[in-house]
């Protein structure tokens, strides 16, 4: 084999092209210590076979983004420890002495000419905790550099690191070894797949997936695209022009059924196969089976019907195979999906307390059933017996805990008079379980939900409570179960737009962020009110069509309130609070929580965003890296790596950045997703967007620019700066006139960014004054940021902590007591 060489420039001195072998997953996390030396037998070349640490792992050719990060970070369900190599050859135009810097965020170790000359001990596995470490060198004509690096934990592992080559004489060239015959066709590739993007990130079946190249490369050239599942199954092929006057249909999406896909960018057939010219792009994508519905309405049996129906066509859900169950589909039931279940609530998977209260549920609605084999009764009767429900519920969050003493309480129930693990009977559990829930439900009714507005946390709520309803014997704690489930929903409704759970998060998915069809509340809210769809998350929608709940149906009403709305909202627990506000017409959602925790280290929130339609979001971060999965938390949008300072007067919004100096990177961003908008426009230092009749308005301090590059091209605005003010103004045509007047209107406004803040008169004719420090003014007075009721809105009005609330709309008026 002819070894043929890849040569680029540093980027600010940054090694930005690699070849990595990993990530190599062990079983366990723990103490972790690197073994023996690196020794690299051969030069390494792009997809060739290399062995380290005992394991067989292949060279794959890989480039950093403008974070310089070598990253290959996972998500782990369990407990892990994973480990990667890079490696790349330096070549100095003038060999002598340089200073490498290395920044990781796990332990990391640093090798030269086959010698280790530094080494990181970084502790814990998230992107806010960078380490660096400096060592000059020598170096030759020809250097081979290595890194070596690992992480422990569960969840987000971080497994990514960074060098930079400072103090060196003259110029520097990396090379790597590749297989590509033509290395300058590789080139032109990596250029042009940097300027590929998506129209839409979420599409139905028949739907379009437009592909586009932010602009030229100066020559003309051919891909080819194909469409891909997770399990690598190609669905759809062909090529295509990378010109920015032309837009490519890659999807034909008639052919794809629901769940995620990648489109995948490489060359054409002879230079893939031929002139092994592999590097690829990949583009993510998702596709959903049912349409969007925005409209609330309709009959909630044939919605019942409709969510059963839709979650019996899935495999490898527990939900699923109860939702077969309750339609009566013994012959479709998979046993293996069960046991499989069995295994991930054994091994206490991220996100297996769902399948927990999945696997109670069928053993105590079914187990008497002789459709239920004995074989599975007696599984899932051996893995609530073994399951460490008081040590898992010390643990968690607030969401999760429900779910696990739910199930405590239920499995106790159903074997009231067998011993468990932990030595104590099922009696025993059900009444502890009983009693630590009933506190619970009583805490989170008087004082609110720390993971508020939470996609995840109000499906985690929804599924508990929707059980705790019907299935346990005790009365007194169904009936409040059942008041807090109205809670729960009414919260829902005030905090949605047209089916989607709008604004701010107290934690959120990454793949729930940007599209609120793919959030896991949509599914519910498509089974209460009717607008929605019925997506993958098919826990909270099962539940509740197999429960034994009367759902206040005028909920569906102030869900689709088409009226002016403002609520505020105060949740406190754990000695944290959080005062957020929302604003909703008949055109648009804003909502924010108010000065929270600024400048602390952020993780999954969303600290407030602008919601125009269903897959028209838009909010500003401080991104931790370039990352845009689960693996990265902080990410590229999920979170922040520091919080902003936040504060909202009705339709207009002043978002303060301080970042750390040490923080990696230095810019904030907007989530704009320009093909989203019906139209939209970059003038007078805006950024202007319509949906509907709907407007937003986005300006930054510092400026902004619309990125065309991955890795999301045309969705992003980049502002730089540590330091940075984003001010977002809401309108629309019934108060604003057209997008045109709009447009005039925001760009008249009286506007003045002073260092840390601003000052500017917003559309309603109010000057508004908001900095780092200090109070939020509107007309010269200092509106409260804190200390608000508990719920504050024309449908409620109670206070911190709530004994007791009163929902008002029209006629109808719903008391909840928690007491």
């Amino acid at each position: 084999m002819t070894t043929r060489y890849l040569e680029y420039q540093p980027v600010n001195g940054y090694v930005h092209n690699w070849l990595v072998a990993g990530p190599h997953i062990q079983a366990e996390a723990g103490p972790f210590a690197f073994e023996g030396p690196l020794a690299l037998e051969a030069e390494a070349v792009d997809r060739q076979k290399v062995t380290l640490n005992g394991a067989d792992l292949t060279w794959k050719y890989t480039r950093c983004l403008d974070d310089h990060l070598v990253d290959v970070s996972l998500f782990a369900e369990t407990p892990q420890t994973a480990l990667a190599v890079a490696t790349a050859q330096l070549l100095p135009d003038q060999p002598g002495p340089a200073r490498l810097t290395l920044t990781s965020f796990g332990p990391a170790e640093l090798w030269l000419n086959g010698q280790r000359i530094a080494e990181t001990s970084a502790a814990g596995s998230s992107f806010l905790q960078p380490h660096s470490i400096s060592v000059a060198v020598e170096l030759g004509a020809e250097n081979t550099l290595a890194l070596r690096f690992a992480q422990s934990g569960v969840r987000a592992l971080a497994l990514a690191c960074a060098l930079q080559v400072s103090e060196l004489s003259g110029g520097l060239k990396v090379r790597v070894g590749t297989q590509v015959r033509f290395p300058r066709r590789h080139y032109l590739f990596e250029q042009a797949f940097d300027l590929a993007h998506l129209e839409n990130l979420t599409h139905y079946r028949g739907a379009h997936f437009n592909l586009h190249f932010s602009q030229g490369i100066g020559s003309e050239l051919t891909y080819a695209y194909s469409v891909q599942d997770q399990g690598g199954m190609i669905y759809v092929e062909g090529s295509g022009l990378v010109d920015p006057e032309v837009v490519n249909d890659v999807g034909h999406t008639f052919r794809l059924y629901e769940r995620p896909y990648w489109v995948t960018l490489r060359a054409p057939g002879k230079e893939y196969w031929e002139q092994d010219l592999r590097y690829e792009m990949r583009l993510p994508i998702y596709v959903l089976d049912n349409d969007y519905s925005v409209g609330a309405g309709g009959d909630f049996t044939l919605r019942r019907s409709e969510a059963l129906t839709a979650a019996a066509k899935r495999d490898g859900l527990v939900f699923a195979e109860l939702a077969r169950m309750g339609q009566d589909q013994w012959q479709n039931v998979s046993d293996q999906t069960l046991f499989d279940a069995l295994v991930r609530v054994a091994r206490q998977a991220v996100d297996s307390s769902l399948d927990l209260v999945g696997l109670v549920s069928i053993a105590v609605r079914y187990s008497q059933n002789d459709k239920l084999s004995d074989g599975l009764v007696v599984a899932i009767a051996g893995g609530l017996l073994n399951y460490p429900y008081r040590q898992a519920a010390a643990a968690a969050g607030q969401s999760e805990r429900f779910l696990l003493l739910t199930a405590e309480l239920l499995a106790g129930q159903w074997m009231a008079d067998n011993t468990f693990s932990d030595g104590r009977s099922g009696q025993e559990h059900c009444q502890l379980a009983g009693q630590d829930i009933m506190d619970a439900m009583r805490a989170a009714g008087q004082h609110g939900f720390m993971e508020w507005d939470s996609p995840v946390a109000f499906e985690r709520f929804t599924v508990a409570l929707a059980h705790l309803v019907g299935l346990p014997e005790d009365d007194e704690l169904r009936d409040m179960a059942a008041v807090l489930l109205d809670k729960v929903l009414f919260l829902l409704a005030v905090n949605s737009y047209r089916g989607g759970l709008s604004g701010t998060h107290g934690c959120t998915r990454a793949a729930m962020l940007r599209s609120t069809q793919l959030q896991a509340t949509a599914g519910i809210t498509r089974l209460m009110w009717g607008s929605g769809v019925c997506n993958q998350h098919i826990a909270g929608p099962i539940s509740l069509a197999l429960a034994d709940y009367e759902f206040p149906t005028f909920f569906s009403q102030i869900a689709a309130d088409p009226n002016e709305m403002l609520s505020r909202e105060r949740h406190a627990g754990g000695g944290q609070e959080v005062n957020k506000v929302v604003y909703r017409t008949a055109d648009y959602l804003l909502a924010s929580a108010q000065d929270y925790r600024p400048g602390q280290p952020g993780q999954s929130e969303l600290i407030w965003q602008a919601t125009l339609g269903p897959n028209t979001q838009v909010f500003s971060s401080a991104p931790a890296n370039f990352g845009s999965d689960e693996a990265h938390q902080p990410g590229f949008w999920l979170g922040n790596v520091a919080l902003p300072r936040v504060a909202q007067w009705k339709d207009a919004l002043l978002a303060v950045y301080h970042l750390p100096a040490d923080s990696w990177l230095d810019f904030t961003h907007a989530y704009f997703p320009i093909y989203e908008f019906d139209e939209y426009a970059f003038e007078g230092g805006w950024a202007f967007g319509r949906k509907g009749d709907g407007f937003v308005a986005l300006a930054a301090a510092s400026g902004f620019e619309l990125v065309g590059r991955v890795p999301d091209g045309q969705r992003e605005l980049r502002a730089p700066g540590r330091t940075n003010t984003w001010i977002c103004q809401m309108g629309r045509v019934a108060t604003d006139g057209s997008f045109v007047q709009f447009k005039q209107a925001v760009q008249a406004l009286a506007l003045t960014w002073g260092e840390d803040g601003a000052r500017f008169t917003s559309l309603r004719g109010e000057e508004l004054a908001f900095g780092w420090q200090g109070a939020l003014t509107v007309n010269g007075q200092e509106q409260p940021l804190a200390g608000f009721a508990h719920i504050d809105n024309p449908f409620c009005r109670a206070d911190l902590p709530a004994e007791r609330m009163d929902i008002t709309y029209g006629e109808i008026v719903m008391q909840l007591d928690f007491e």
